[in-house]
């Protein structure tokens, strides 16, 4: 079985890949920058964001992938950033998937919402009054609303999934569990000295 991993060397990428090879499929990572490590697996180095979708069907569909899982995406301080990073990204990935005939499944892991979707599992979405307020929140919610309205269309089926903050090893610098695992190894001053 072969996993195409799109943003292996992030937090959750990596993890995800070193699961897949745990379990004897052949993995092929893909990022923007390589590991810092070698892993021991197919790496290719590319932007997602900004890679043809012929490009990245060439990653998924040569040969074709029995998974792709989807962990790529970015912090950014504007809208405009997070909408790069992750809605043009997806958008990419929807026009890459629709030119590989053999695609089978594709999985895309976040701390508010994930998606996974697959040419052969079933479609289901949370109902229910969606008014996200915070720009990744709404964001996510079109990221997710782009891959169900391709299911809706026939071209794909989804699952959109949503899970909570994530923890792990190698978490995003960006991420309030990085900024508070900064605070607790870094010593504060106080007023009495040293805490």
């Amino acid at each position: 079985m072969r996993v195409v991993v799109l943003g292996a060397t992030g937090s959750v990428g990596r993890q995800v890949c070193a699961t897949y090879a745990a379990r004897g499929w052949e993995v092929h990572g893909v990022a923007r920058h390589p590991p810092a490590r070698p892993d021991g697996h197919r790496f290719t180095a590319l932007d997602l964001a900004v890679a043809a979708p012929e490009r990245i069907a060439e990653l998924v569909g040569a040969p074709p992938a029995d998974v792709v899982v989807n962990a790529a995406g970015g912090w950014g301080d504007t809208e405009e950033e997070m909408s790069h990073s992750h809605l043009r990204l997806v958008h990419r990935l929807l026009e890459a998937l629709a030119l590989v005939p053999d695609g089978r499944a594709w999985c895309t892991w976040g701390p508010c919402t994930s998606t996974a979707l697959s040419r052969r599992t079933r479609c289901c979405a949370r109902t229910g009054r969606r008014a996200p307020v915070t720009p990744y929140a709404r964001i996510k919610l079109e990221t997710s609303s782009a891959v169900l309205d391709a299911a809706r269309a026939g071209l794909l089926e989804a699952v959109v999934l949503r899970a909570a903050n994530m923890t792990g090893p190698h978490p995003p610098q960006e991420s309030f569990l990085a900024a508070l695992l900064v605070r607790i190894r870094t010593p504060s001053r106080t007023a009495g000295g040293w805490s």
